[in-house]
């Protein structure tokens, strides 16, 4: 239904269904109301660059915050409440993704994260900069873009304030 709004009005109607969304997560208990509005804010951040006027405060799960990780950054810094609400062990690919999230995206000070493009538990870090690059790449009018360069800007945007060479080669 967005893609029918005229070009000049999208990104607006797609910032107003996002916070929206965030609106009703705050006040939703319902699991599966969570699940589809999260996946929904997400496909909306992806696709349309649409950020929520109100930043998601409310108590989360690391995948929630993983999902939503894009409504944050230099000018909404995160605050977010992560918790687990279930039995399970926070895994370190969730961990890490906060820390670097936190220090690299939304210039939170603490430990920075030395990220390796490669390994398994940077998985969500290279996921969500890939994401990211692929936004960018699309705003700036090159659809086509080739993959390859995609992964590189992801690579660079993974890696501001780390060294040169300090992530595996390229």
């Amino acid at each position: 239904m967005l893609r029918s709004v005229p070009d000049h009005l999208r990104t607006t109607a797609a910032s107003d269904v996002v916070t929206a969304l965030v609106l009703k997560l705050r006040d939703s208990k319902n699991a599966l109301v969570r699940s589809t509005a999260i996946a929904t804010v997400r496909s909306l951040l992806v696709a349309f660059c649409a950020a929520p006027a109100e930043s998601p405060r409310f108590a989360m799960t690391r995948s929630e915050y993983h999902s939503l990780a894009a409504c944050w950054g230099r000018s909404a810094p995160c605050l977010c409440r992560v918790g687990s609400p279930t039995c399970h062990p926070e895994t370190r690919d969730y961990d890490r993704f906060r820390q670097w999230h936190l220090h690299t995206y939304c210039r939170v000070a603490g430990e920075r994260v030395i990220v390796d493009w490669r390994s398994a538990s940077d998985v969500l870090i290279r996921q969500f900069c890939i994401s990211m690059a692929g936004v960018a790449v699309r705003e700036a009018g090159r659809p086509l873009f080739p993959a390859e360069l995609v992964e590189r800007i992801a690579r660079y945007a993974a890696l501001p304030s780390c060294p040169v060479g300090a992530v595996g080669a390229a």
